[in-house]
């Protein structure tokens, strides 16, 4: 519904200053009119008339006009109608509001809603922006923002306008409180300029004046150390590399600052405004897979007889075994597993997941087994039957079962028959494991820093970690009176001794570093 009542008044305002210049807005009905119309038309059709007529309605005009102003200007301190779209100020009553004017009546009751809302202020050490909303849409006011302080001598203003507005003042003294407002003005016809008035009022500080900023690195639980350093405020700072260690199965994938918004990469280049946190951002290396088959040349590190005694056996891909009456005998070339016999991986190839694993059992096999697979996310200890993923299936002699895996992010498991089976007999095993692969390469590059000898750059491929040499693995020469002491990756940070295991995501140099001799 239309508030006929605010409509009205927006022409009679328009009819009022247009008056002033002898004037007919275009917007006004000719089936509207009022005692301003009235007296329009005699002083148009009545020109000739004696001048004390004459200035008798001149005063009778500006009399109205004047009753009109404050009618006006009362509105506009007190607020508008809700209705139709309108905003009402904290200063309008809570009763219900009569209004008649050429005998056209708005009643309804007026919310209380200000006219300032969503005010955010961000403060630095020099400067203090503002982002704030006016959500009065009357076209006669005018609005400005104010910034002051009595005890400096200072206020600054800036314009404002209807709807969302984002400003922001420069140059102020650090450490010190400002008292912020925005101003309406309304038109008054008796200055013929706009009055202004508080309607919104606020204190808000700029930022104490300390020098410097701290920056931290955060690994998110992952191993290695990057110290803290200290860099001079509103200073552009470059973003390190990462030298944090992934997991196996990822990769640094960029900086978060404070750990929020997008990952920024290393290189890139930011101002540090205050004490900063940078996160570390990961991501999941894509994986293939990856078979491996176990035979009689991989089973000869396991033990010859059977022993209740749990033993470690390594040599198996490289794995580290827990082995409790299992053996190889040679004769069958043959793993053969006691009637309680098991083994379990206590440590993880290729840095990647189980996706199955297959046993081929032998034909001296003197019947069928019931093997039993336990899939882990973590390292096993002893024999189990039970806990993670477990398979139990009979399999054959001279057949073949595969064991899939479907416990996510397992990599560890346990291999075992159960009490009263017949002996097993293996005679192979493939594993296929999922395995994460790094499809960039990254290229390290070595600074003698003053000591002599030299070394090409070379690539890392399929890592996303690596460990570092020492100097005079590469031929670098110390100057005269020194050794060497470690490197600093791009030249920064921690000095870091030979045989580290970093983190590698992006290009870097190592810049050797000396020390006195001892």
């Amino acid at each position: 519904m239309k508030d006929e009542f605010n409509e009205l008044k927006i022409v009679n305002e328009d009819e009022n200053l247009n008056f002033e210049f002898g004037s007919t807005p275009i917007e006004e009905s000719a089936s509207y009119s009022d005692n301003s119309d009235n007296l329009r038309d005699e002083l148009n059709d009545n020109k000739v008339e004696n001048s004390s007529n004459n200035k008798k309605k001149e005063e009778e005009r500006k009399k109205e006009n004047k009753n009109k102003q404050e009618n006006h200007d009362n509105k506009q301190s007190s607020g508008h109608s809700a209705t139709s779209g309108t905003v009402a100020t904290a200063g309008a009553v809570a009763a219900v509001a009569a209004c008649v004017v050429t005998g056209i009546v708005s009643v309804g009751a007026t919310p209380l809603i200000p006219e300032v809302q969503n005010a955010k202020f961000t403060s630095q050490e020099t400067s203090i922006a503002c982002s704030f909303d006016i959500s009065t849409p009357t076209y006669t006011n005018k609005y400005k923002i104010k910034l002051s302080n009595i005890d400096l001598d200072f206020s600054s203003e800036q314009d404002c306008e209807v709807g969302h507005n984002d400003k922001e003042f420069v140059n102020l003294k650090s450490s010190t409180e400002y008292n912020f407002e925005v101003l309406r003005g309304v038109f008054d016809q008796n200055i013929n300029d706009y009055s202004f008035e508080s309607i919104y009022n606020t204190n808000v500080s700029t930022l104490d004046a300390s020098k410097v900023a701290t920056i931290s690195y955060d690994s998110l639980g992952r191993e290695g150390s990057m110290s803290s350093i200290e860099v001079d405020r509103y200073s552009e700072y470059t973003l390190p590399p990462c030298i944090f260690i992934p997991n196996d199965d990822e990769i640094f994938d960029g900086w978060k600052i404070n750990g929020e918004g997008e990952n920024i990469a290393p290189g890139t280049k930011i101002t540090i405004s205050d004490n900063t946190t940078l996160v570390a951002g990961w991501t999941k290396l894509p994986t293939q897979p990856k078979e491996f088959t176990a035979d009689s040349s991989m089973f000869e590190s396991f033990p010859s007889q059977a022993s209740s005694e749990i033993s470690e056996v390594t040599g198996l891909m490289g794995l580290n075994f827990l082995v409790q009456e299992v053996y190889f005998t040679s004769s069958t070339a043959t793993l053969n597993f006691a009637t309680t016999g098991g083994f379990v991986s206590n440590s993880t190839p290729f840095g990647g997941t189980i996706a199955s694993i297959q046993v081929n059992t032998s034909s001296v096999q003197a019947g069928d087994v019931d093997y039993t697979f336990v899939y882990s996310d973590v390292p096993l200890t002893q024999k189990t039957t039970e806990g993670g993923e477990t398979h139990t299936l009979g399999v054959a002699a001279g057949s073949s079962y595969t064991f899939n895996c479907t416990k996510e992010d397992a990599r560890y498991f346990c291999l075992s028959v159960p009490e009263g089976n017949v002996e097993a007999a293996i005679e192979s095993m493939v594993f296929t494991y999922n395995v994460p692969y790094v499809d960039r390469e990254f290229k390290v590059t070595f600074d003698a820093n003053g000591g002599s000898g030299s070394f090409g750059p070379y690539t890392v491929k399929d890592k996303n970690k690596e460990e570092l040499p020492d100097a005079s693995r590469i031929g670098f020469t110390p100057p005269d009176g020194e050794e060497f002491a470690g490197w600093k990756i791009n030249g920064q940070g921690d000095t870091l001794a030979a045989g580290t295991v970093v983190g590698i995501s992006c290009d870097i140099t190592l810049v050797a570093q000396w020390e006195a001799a001892t």
